[in-house]
């Protein structure tokens, strides 16, 4: 009994639950936007990962990780590597490097904005690399992929493309700050992403 919440909150550090599972909206339309839903606050202040289950799925075949090489990323990958993974399963990493927001004025412009972009793609592919190592346990295969863009639509495309039964993200990126609940990436992917979507916090 009581306001959902703070009810499914407390039940879950009181049971030291694992995994909260809630679905994509608590009343109406399932495309609805999360925002302001109790799932969507579930997911910014659960104590534990949340899956938010959106469309039914029969057979898990496809999942799909996005990595940036930060700690909440890394911490997504090792719980997708403790899972009973099925050897079925495709499981796919993506990365995305993106461009330099912003670059300083001065004639060496161009010079910093390659090196920008270049150090931009190396953290992309150490960010695979090392989701690979980690994920190494499972007999499943898996894929991994560079994307080059900005991060929210590059990895919406890819989820569009590959139509994952299954995306997995760490609830923020190298940018986003220790008070910011969710990245922005995070946000963008659990609107958007029409399939169940877990993301990782704890």
């Amino acid at each position: 009994d009581g306001r959902p919440l703070p009810t499914i909150l407390l039940a879950a550090r009181s049971w030291s639950a694992d995994l909260i599972l809630v679905g994509a909206s608590s009343r109406g339309a399932l495309r609805r936007t999360l925002l302001g839903s109790v799932s969507d606050e579930v997911v910014r202040k659960a104590p534990c990962p949340v899956l938010v289950a959106k469309r039914h799925v029969t057979h898990l075949e496809r999942m799909l990780v996005a990595t940036d090489g930060s700690l909440h990323a890394e911490a997504a990958l090792r719980f997708v590597a403790a899972l009973p993974v099925p050897p079925t399963v495709e499981l796919r990493v993506c990365a995305v490097s993106e461009m330099p927001v912003a670059l300083p004025k001065a004639e060496s412009r161009a010079a910093t904005l390659l090196l920008l972009v270049d150090t931009e793609k190396r953290t992309a592919v150490q960010a695979v690399t090392k989701a690979l190592d980690i994920l190494t346990a499972l007999s499943c295969p898996i894929q991994s992929s560079v994307r080059h863009g900005d991060a929210g639509r590059e990895l919406a495309d890819e989820v569009r493309r590959w139509v994952p039964d299954l995306l997995v993200l760490g609830a923020r990126g190298r940018t986003a700050g220790s008070a910011v609940p969710l990245g922005r990436v995070t946000e963008s992917l659990l609107r958007q992403a029409p399939c169940p979507t877990l993301v990782y916090r704890g």
